[in-house]
């Protein structure tokens, strides 16, 4: 019979419980964070798989993200709509400029 355990615990190396932005890695037998690029927004098991990836491949987010907000375009990159990185232009540099940092990318203005 199974044990009801909070988030962010396991009950053993098969039935890892982890916290949103964090998967069960069955092998290790606890969470670990998913990888830049992707994000989880729900508690639970699951392999890496469980961790989404962000909307097109021009975008990253820091590891152990929780939200689709969090997927920014990566620097070379900029937003013309919501979700959505199309490549740099003289538009895109200036933008950039202004745009806030994080870890060595550019938060889009406009989305993203």
């Amino acid at each position: 019979m199974a044990h009801p355990v909070d988030a962010g615990t396991y009950t053993g190396k098969h039935q890892c419980l982890c916290n949103v932005g964090y998967y069960g890695n069955e092998l290790r037998g606890g969470c670990q964070a998913c990888p830049p690029g992707t994000y989880k927004n729900h508690t639970g098991s699951g392999d890496q798989a469980t961790c989404t990836p962000c909307p097109d491949t021009n975008h990253t987010s820091p590891s152990g993200s929780t939200s689709i907000d969090q997927c920014v375009c990566k620097l070379g990159f900029h937003s013309s709509g919501h979700y959505e990185c199309e490549g740099d232009t003289t538009e895109a540099r200036s933008r950039r400029r202004r745009s806030t940092r994080h870890n060595n990318y550019a938060t889009c203005n406009g989305g993203g």
